[in-house]
């Protein structure tokens, strides 16, 4: 668990350094790692990390809201101990730049890739992320949704609200 600590605490100022474009001023100091980690939190996303899993530190940034027919550009921060590679792969609602994307990355360097998804329908999709290293594979997903979500508008409540001698309030309907 420490190493988990260690290597998200690493990503983070990495994260901060490669934004801001200073990679080489050397390792932050613990002040400068807990800016660069409420920073990082503000920009990035993290992917879970799974317990026995291949142990890359990945987060994503969308680059705007996604459109129907609108490039969207997709920042993918990558992070690890050894050797990693990361395919990305999209749902048949997004066309991906180029099919089965393959990113590599070096022991202990953060890498930041774009990539360009356009969506070509309304709804939630996802991009497959699978990341390999010390011959553990991992796999995760970001998802894009695309116009309105219909699961988070809710129905208003069709019956009569009534207060029981409890005080509980309750939403008597009629049996369909």
């Amino acid at each position: 668990m420490r190493y988990f600590t260690s290597l998200r605490l690493a990503f983070c100022a990495a994260a901060v350094l490669v934004s801001i474009g200073n990679a080489s001023a050397g390792p932050p100091a613990p002040a400068e790692r807990a800016a660069a980690a409420k920073l990082f939190e503000k920009q990035y996303l993290p992917l879970p990390m799974k317990k026995g899993g291949s142990e890359v530190a990945l987060a994503y940034q969308l680059q705007g809201p996604p459109e129907i027919g609108r490039s969207l550009t997709i920042k993918i921060m990558m992070l690890s101990a050894a050797d990693a590679q990361v395919v990305v792969r999209a749902d048949e609602g997004l066309q991906l730049q180029s099919s089965g994307l393959v990113m590599q990355s070096t022991a202990g360097v953060a890498a930041e890739h774009q990539l360009a998804v356009t969506p070509l329908a309304s709804g939630r999709f996802y991009l497959h992320v699978m990341s390999t290293a010390n011959g553990r594979t991992s796999a995760s997903a970001i998802a894009v949704q695309v116009g309105a979500d219909k699961l988070m508008r809710q129905a208003k409540p069709s019956g009569a609200i009534h207060t029981m001698p409890n005080g509980e309030r309750i939403i008597s309907t009629p049996a369909q």
